[in-house]
């Protein structure tokens, strides 16, 4: 994964999610919502496309917003997903 890729960086923020839904018995499909926060809010495009390919089963409601850095200066985006799994 290239450092300065958000597109990349997205793609592995949700490899880390769907493993931790699928460790909890449950899937991307059973998202309901994410934040995409970004250092540059420019790159909300690339974040957004690389988030579609991840989100085909589901239509989540997206936040985006940006911030100034994170505490790893080579981050470019995190990604927070809220899921819902029915009993």
């Amino acid at each position: 994964m290239g450092v300065g890729d958000v597109r990349a960086q997205t793609r592995q923020c949700f490899e880390i999610i769907k493993a931790a839904l699928e460790q909890a018995g449950s899937g991307l499909q059973d998202i309901v919502r994410t934040r995409v926060i970004l250092t540059n809010i420019d790159d909300w495009k690339e974040a957004i496309e690389a988030r579609k390919e991840y989100c085909q089963d589901a239509r989540p409601v997206d936040t985006i917003m940006a911030i100034d850095r994170f505490v790893n200066s080579e981050w470019l985006v995190e990604i927070e997903v809220d899921a819902y799994v029915a009993d």
